[in-house]
């Protein structure tokens, strides 16, 4: 199935949470690791994205980091079965080799399983706006209709874009997401709609996370040609039960909130789930989700894979499941155990067992051993 063939069931009014479309957001630089994106896939994401990238970057891949990371998640099904499709971002402006940059895409696409390319305009990154790209562009609607327009000549993949509320928390998205429609309707893939704004200063955030009218007027602006996928502050069955009262929208994007706990996709997809907020995790969920990402790293460990699952990646994954677990118990990240320096500090496996053990002390520390000398052993 082609991915904008995704959402045609979608338009119609909806009575299950099943029928929207969930996606997994790029986060830099954690979902490089197409670990982590296969881990997300086989619980229920149907859309992936690797972190944003420039042009004139991904143009030096061959000889750079970047490109050898981008593995191929080849025959992953959701578990009802589905097909997941995997995208790259590029984030660019006026100027930026565009043009080369998607044919270079178009060329790999295949070999590296990529079926879409994200147009980043919503990144607020301090090192981003003053470079006038991500979401300083939206100040300027005509330069985003730009890039697409420059991207779309030279690429057959399927497009969709990343916007916000708006540069300013007063912005709607109204504006552009009708210049968009009007210049390019259903050739753009969908849209995702972050509903904050790209300046958070004095802006009162509890506000934002039960906003659904940003959602709203992009879905009015688009005039039901382009799918709509909500964005910003969505972590639970609540958040998007709120939304799906208020508005029609084609799918969800959660992004921190399922790291280390990626079952959530899986849990607001399931109509039997009727929690609304996470119960405490106990130590037979936490196990059982442990095992689950192992037993993927295990699969990645051998010949060049291995790269994915060295210590460093290791250590950037299981943060977040260290810190779920505590903050699903009402617990802050404890002191003296180096998770100040977690990512910085150097492990050998055994000084990680000793470590996890600490942090899970009701895990038998064999367990712990166990695991870790499966993968590095």
């Amino acid at each position: 199935m082609d991915v904008k063939k995704l959402f045609a069931n979608s338009f119609q009014k909806k009575n299950n949470l099943g029928d929207n479309i969930m996606a997994l957001a790029p986060i830099e630089p954690i979902t490089m690791n197409p670990i982590i994106r296969e881990l997300m896939a086989i619980n229920g994401a149907r859309l992936l994205y690797r972190p944003k990238i420039l042009p004139q970057h991904l143009l030096k891949a061959p000889n750079w980091q970047y490109w050898a990371k981008i593995k191929k998640i080849s025959q992953v099904k959701t578990p009802s079965g589905e097909i997941v499709y995997d995208g790259i971002q590029i984030i660019a402006r006026p100027g930026d080799p565009i043009k080369k940059a998607v044919r270079y895409i178009d060329n790999y696409a295949n070999k590296i399983g990529i079926r879409f390319i994200d147009l980043n305009f919503c990144c607020p990154g301090y090192k981003v706006l003053p470079k006038r790209r991500g979401g300083d562009l939206l100040k300027d609607p005509e330069t985003i209709i730009k890039v697409i327009s420059e991207a779309m000549k030279f690429t057959n993949l399927p497009i969709s874009i990343k916007i916000r509320k708006g540069f300013l928390n007063s912005d709607t998205p109204t504006k552009l997401c009708s210049h968009i429609r009007r210049e390019f309707g259903e050739n753009i893939a969908w849209i995702s709609v972050n509903r904050a704004p790209v300046k958070m200063e004095n802006v009162d955030f509890s506000l934002i996370k039960n906003d659904f009218k940003p959602f709203e007027q992009a879905i009015t602006a688009v005039e039901g040609k382009i799918p709509i996928i909500a964005n910003g502050s969505i972590e639970t069955y609540h958040d998007i039960n709120i939304i799906e009262k208020n508005v029609n929208i084609n799918g969800f994007m959660i992004g921190r909130a399922a790291l280390g706990n990626q079952t959530i996709f899986h849990d607001i997809l399931d109509p039997k789930y009727s929690g609304i907020e996470a119960n405490n995790i106990d130590n037979a969920q936490i196990i059982l989700k442990f095992e689950e990402l192992f037993k993927i790293i295990s699969k990645y460990k051998n010949g060049s894979s291995g790269r994915f699952c060295s210590m460093g990646e290791l250590k950037k994954i299981l943060f977040y499941y260290i810190k779920h677990y505590l903050e699903s118990q009402n617990k802050q990240l404890p002191t003296g155990y180096g998770f100040s320096k977690w990512n910085s500090s150097k492990f050998s496996p055994d000084s990680l067992v000793r470590a996890l053990f600490k942090i899970f002390p009701t895990f038998p520390e064999g367990s712990w051993e166990k695991w870790i000398k499966s993968i590095f052993n």
